[in-house]
């Protein structure tokens, strides 16, 4: 009795050794597309942060544009005085 007792949670043992090298494998193969999701989520949050950038860069430009063209009013004003 002792003796089937032992085979069979020896045998109960195997299945479950069996069940988590199944379940490592598994996630063995989603590794890859979980290291991808984390990389396209930095890229996405690069490209918003780029593109942020760029207008704030061109809302930048424009006013300085403005700038420009008023000291160059002024100038032509005071020249014209």
């Amino acid at each position: 009795m002792k003796v089937l007792n032992a085979e069979q949670e020896n045998d109960v043992e195997r299945v479950r050794q069996r069940e988590l090298l199944a379940k490592a494998e598994t996630m063995k193969k989603k590794l890859p597309w979980l290291k991808y999701g984390m990389m396209k989520a930095e890229y996405m949050e690069a490209k918003e942060r780029e593109q942020d950038s760029k207008m704030k860069l061109d809302a930048a430009a424009r006013t300085l544009n403005n700038f420009k063209n008023q000291l160059s009013m002024i100038t032509s004003f005071s020249e014209d005085s």
